[in-house]
């Protein structure tokens, strides 16, 4: 790894991952256990120190809808704070964490949205982009989701068309920053439209 990143030329590095489903550790497998929020913050350190420009964004499913008929169990809500005090911070290393249709139910409550939560088509909770830089480059970083599971989707909130959104935001975007980065759940063929728009990176994730 160390020689790899001495010899590239890259002049910014984007790490992603998804799909924690609320879970801190490994997925259980017992021969080569992937995930684990520890290996991710490993890896990101590892690139990091090599004076690598870097973006880390999660991609959606960072916390779990894991529920009974009608609402999320204690169990869920548990392992939600959880994954919420390890994602969010500045000890934590992630720049956007995608607020997907299976975030949304355990963030609930605008006040409980962490900084670093985005949506381009989720209206009053989270922030719709943010800006960072990294070695003089001005990164817009924004995601859109598909709506699926609407019994437990909190009030409050409007949930529009993602391609739309998009489209209406990229104007925006465009303007200020030098490189726009979209994070993209569950939208499966959608996500050929949301690549003919005006941006430079789509990373998505939909069950693996």
């Amino acid at each position: 790894l160390d020689d790899r990143l001495d010899r590239s030329p890259a002049d910014l590095v984007i790490l992603y991952g998804g799909e924690q489903d609320g879970a801190l550790g490994t997925c259980g497998c017992p021969g080569d256990p992937k995930g684990s929020l520890g290996r991710v913050h490993g890896y990101a350190a590892a690139v990091r120190e090599q004076g690598t420009p870097t973006l880390l964004v999660n991609a959606g499913n960072w916390l779990t809808d894991v529920a009974g008929t009608d609402a999320l169990l204690p169990a869920t809500r548990t392992r939600n704070a959880h994954m919420l005090d390890a994602v969010t911070g500045e000890t934590s290393g992630w720049d956007a964490l995608n607020i997907s249709f299976r975030d949304l139910p355990g963030l609930g409550e605008p006040d409980r949205f962490p900084a670093e939560a985005v949506s381009a088509n989720l209206k009053g909770g989270g922030a719709p982009f943010r800006i960072v830089e990294r070695n003089g480059i001005k990164v817009a970083l924004t995601g859109v989701t598909a709506w699926k599971k609407d019994y437990l989707q909190p009030q409050g909130f409007e949930r529009t068309d993602p391609v739309e959104a998009l489209q209406a935001l990229v104007p925006t975007l465009r303007e200020q920053a030098d490189l726009i980065v979209v994070t993209s759940y569950g939208l499966g063929r959608t996500n050929k439209q949301l690549a003919a728009l005006d941006i430079d990176v789509l990373i998505d994730a939909d069950t693996h």
